[in-house]
């Protein structure tokens, strides 16, 4: 072997172990790819008050629709769900999701193949992108802050297989998919999840009067007709916790008749269906909103401009709503549909709920039906009866001989009037020596302090003072001490007068707090109309036959009967009014 071969191979096996170290030596992507092991996806994402706009963006594959769920917070501070701008009053929902997206640590790498984005469900959902035949799209979550500067975005697959709680992820623009510990179950966009859905914010033990109006607006060739069935007037007696009938007036016959009806004695109440109706509506759910058109107000009168507007009257009557002239001036209100409900709670707030049209279709299962709902809040007086003060009870007067019923005390009197002391009844009148009287008087013979020794007169007015100033003492003393009867009927008035001014300040006091509750209510009413579901509406609207039933021990046949009642084929039961 010459010296250029042997040259030769060595250049040779130089070129191999180069070309193999090159090889076998880490590429810069997977050092950086092992360094995210424990590190922070979103490091400047470490406040949820940071942000200022939240979206989810979910894919539907059946239908191959995106559907994008945005909520962002306005200058005020509330955030609200766009279009409807209805607020996202659901605070702890909006923690939940920032929440989760702060601190959110790598645990491993999984691949960082574009062909592996479909198998995980990784593909970003983008309109642009997508076509009813793609696969693999997962959920795109983003937030940003007020200056519109995303703070974090993460597209979210599938679970790893065998290892709970881990999802692959991949950052939007990026292959890489990286695998994390995230709970989804926070990542929810149904409207109802976002909002308070308890609508009425009330307790069904707070419910005190129940009015269910009855009736329809009918659509006719001259226009529309006010079609009443009943007006009921329910109250719960919180004591004896049973509901009680106040009034029960049916309407009849084409005239509309108002008769009044009362309970058979083969009746009662139907307090199932009565309980159901007051738990319903302290569950009072709603299942989306619309805005309310302008010029109705908060009190759902409506304004002249929107009365006489055909547009703005046409968006009523489609769902159900029909401004009516008011009797007593020029302003119209809103009557509904279906028939409206008051409930009276014991602090005064009254709540009025108005039933409008059905959303979708009408031959669907109840649970795919809305119908919607308008509601307002008001005072009702009825439950905030001011305290009386009834007049002062009349004065005893005392009995005019009561002074004279006791004996007179010793002393009080001259010896000549012939009254003597108690201790000294059995002594004769001429024993007693004339200097002894406090008067002075000496009326009586002169002889009788010459028959008596010297020294018994001595003893005798000694011990007679003494007699007379304990007596007079207790005398005096008591007197004092009593206090007289105007004395003691003043305080009495003035105890009765205190007590009563704070009955009244407690009285204003509570009606003050109604008002403002009441302002409050009407604020988060006035723009929006609800959509209800239709198994929530049937048991808020019931009728006579709903509130009504036979007695247990009953031979039945009240159905039949009240049928023909209605339909004027029997007459009232006796003692109540004919139609």
């Amino acid at each position: 072997m010459n010296e250029n071969t042997r040259t030769g191979i060595f250049a040779g096996l130089a070129v191999v172990i180069v070309a193999a170290a090159f090889i076998t030596k880490p590429s810069d992507l997977d050092v950086r790819l092992d360094d995210m092991e424990g590190a922070a996806l979103f490091e400047e994402f470490t406040d949820a008050a940071a942000a200022g706009r939240l979206e989810i963006v979910t894919y539907n594959e059946k239908l191959g629709k995106l559907r994008p769920f945005e909520v962002k917070r306005q200058s005020s501070g509330q955030w609200i769900i766009p279009p409807s701008e209805y607020p996202a009053d659901n605070q702890q929902q909006l923690a939940d999701v920032l929440t989760s997206m702060i601190g959110l640590k790598v645990v491993g790498v999984h691949s960082e193949a574009v062909s592996d984005h479909q198998e995980c469900r990784v593909i970003e959902p983008d309109i642009d992108e997508l076509s009813t035949a793609t696969e693999g799209v997962g959920t795109l979550v983003r937030v940003w802050d007020d200056s519109n500067s995303e703070l974090a975005g993460l597209i979210i697959g599938d679970e790893v297989p065998g290892q709970e709680g881990l999802r692959y992820t991949r950052l939007p623009g990026n292959n890489v998919i990286y695998v994390v510990r995230l709970d989804t179950t926070k990542l929810k966009t149904d409207f109802t999840d976002w909002i308070d859905t308890d609508l009425l914010d009330l307790a069904s033990f707070d419910i005190r009067k129940v009015l269910l109006k009855d009736y329809a607006i009918i659509p006719g060739q001259q226009g529309l007709r006010l079609q009443q069935k009943s007006d009921i007037h329910l109250r719960w007696d919180a004591d004896e916790s049973n509901w009680v009938l106040d009034s029960m007036i049916e309407y009849k016959g084409d005239e509309q008749t108002p008769t009044e009806l009362g309970l058979l004695e083969d009746e009662e109440l139907n307090a199932q269906s009565l309980n159901d109706l007051k738990f319903a509506l302290d569950d009072l759910k709603i299942d989306s909103v619309e805005r309310k058109p302008e010029g109705l107000g908060a009190d759902l009168a409506v304004e002249a401009d929107l009365a006489t507007n055909p547009d703005g009257i046409r968006s009523l009557q489609q769902l159900g709503f029909f401004p009516v002239a008011r009797s007593e001036g020029e302003n119209f209100e809103l009557l509904s549909a279906n028939g409206e409900m008051h409930i009276s709670l014991q602090n005064g707030v009254q709540y009025v709920l108005r039933f409008g049209e059905i959303v979708g279709d009408i031959s669907a299962d109840a649970d795919d039906i809305q119908r919607y709902m308008v509601v307002t809040a008001r005072l009702d007086e009825s439950m905030l009866v001011p305290p009386s003060l009834d007049p002062p009870p009349p004065a005893e007067d005392a009995p005019a001989e009561e002074p004279a019923d006791e004996p007179p005390a010793d002393g009080d009197k001259p010896a000549d009037e012939g009254d003597t002391p108690a201790d000294e009844g059995d002594k004769p009148a001429s024993d007693k020596p004339a200097e002894a009287d406090d008067n002075g008087c000496q009326d009586e013979p002169a002889e009788e302090p010459a028959e008596e020794p010297a020294e018994e007169p001595a003893e005798e007015p000694a011990e007679e003072p003494a007699e007379n100033s304990t007596d007079d003492e207790p005398a005096t003393e008591e007197g004092d001490d009593e206090p007289s009867d105007v004395d003691a009927a003043a305080e009495a008035e003035k105890a009765r007068q205190a007590e009563f001014e704070m009955q009244l300040a407690e009285h204003g006091q509570k009606r003050n707090d109604a008002i403002q509750r009441v302002q409050v209510l009407n604020e988060r009413f006035a723009e929006w109309y609800y959509l209800i579901s239709e198994e929530t509406y049937n048991k808020l609207r019931l009728g006579i036959s709903d509130i009504v039933k036979a007695k247990e021990d009953s031979d039945g046949g009240l159905g039949n009967f009240r049928d023909l009642e209605s339909s004027g084929l029997l007459p009232p039961p006796p003692g109540l009014p004919q139609p």
